[in-house]
């Protein structure tokens, strides 16, 4: 059973059929055979035919998985090179949550074939095939090595794509945190949040270890070109690290923010409430001594008693909040 498994013929005039079509590598080029995950177990024995090697067992235990982080190997007959990127993502602006679908693309780089085990959903290989029917005759990807430059260059593509609805997202998070400092309640979904900017991250590490171990023990000749396509795709990993970590920072810093804001407009409460305590602690000093319940004291009879006590009263109040006024305390 071949399905959607096919066989990509690079070279000035680049062809591609079924799998099952392909019985023999003789081409001035090279041939990529690109085989979604469920269907590599029943080609296995054609590719295995096709690049006259055998595939180790745990290797392909790795590309079945489509979980298995970044990863670089190599063996006698092929490099493996596992990269895990971002499939899809969903993004809601109301209670700003992102939802990421990890994926991991494996390749078997042998001399004159490269094998790409991909998940149907992932939009980096069709980008990839696009990419060669319409340069077709302008431009050919030299060697296999080259055209998995092309393909992990596409899978950091989707992951660097994230930046400017991920940043949106933080702005909302920025007035949610700030603007509802005693109402926020969204502590679940704002975890949540931060925990999947944690996973990003850490696929990106993963990327940029797999890329230097690509660099440091690859079984092939280091050419001048690929070097350079190692840098570049090194290049853009670490653009994709600092941001992450810098969204990840500002994640944190944010909720600094929102607890400072917090006890700042707590402490306001507690300044002002205390104020008016102070205010009034004359007043009912005065009030309690005139509340005892002498038969004898001083100015009760007098006519005018209440209102000389009353001004004496709000005298005083207007004196404390002076005292306050200079002091800055208001």
């Amino acid at each position: 059973m071949n399905g959607n498994s096919e066989a990509w013929i690079i070279n000035h005039n680049s062809s591609y059929s079924s799998l099952a079509e392909l019985t023999e590598i003789n081409t001035d080029g090279y041939v990529w055979i690109t085989v979604p995950r469920n269907e590599l177990l029943d080609n296995l024995a054609q590719i295995e035919f096709l690049a006259n090697a055998k595939i180790n067992e745990q290797h392909i235990k790795d590309a079945l998985n489509n979980e298995h982080p970044s990863f670089f190997d190599n063996t006698d007959s092929y490099e493996m090179v596992i990269f895990r990127g971002v499939a899809a993502s969903q993004f809601d602006m109301g209670i700003p949550s992102v939802t990421l679908t990890p994926v991991s693309i494996a390749s078997f780089n042998f001399e004159k074939i490269l094998l790409t085990v991909y998940d149907i959903q992932d939009p980096v290989i069709n980008k990839v095939k696009e990419f060669i029917k319409r340069n077709n005759r302008r431009a050919t990807i030299g060697n296999p090595a080259d055209l998995l430059y092309k393909i992990l260059h596409g899978v950091i593509e989707q992951v660097l794509s994230l930046r400017n609805p991920l940043t949106m997202q933080l702005a909302e998070w920025q007035k949610l945190l700030l603007e509802q400092t005693s109402k926020f309640n969204a502590w679940n979904e704002f975890m949540s949040f931060k925990t999947a900017i944690d996973q990003l991250a850490v696929w990106c590490e993963d990327q940029e270890d797999a890329i230097e171990d690509w660099q440091q023990y690859s079984r092939y000749e280091q050419q001048q070109q690929l070097n350079i396509n190692l840098n570049d795709l090194r290049d853009h990993v670490e653009r994709c690290v600092r941001f992450v970590q810098k969204l990840s920072s500002n994640l944190d810093t944010l909720i600094q923010l929102h607890f400072s804001a917090l006890s700042h407009r707590n402490n306001e409460v507690l300044r002002v409430l205390a104020i008016i305590s102070c205010v009034f602690l004359p007043l009912t000093l005065i009030t309690g001594i005139f509340g005892m319940n002498f038969e004898n004291m001083p100015i009760l009879r007098e006519q005018h008693a209440y209102y000389y006590t009353m001004g004496i009263m709000i005298m005083l109040a207007f004196i404390m909040l002076g005292i306050f006024r200079w002091r800055r305390w208001l």
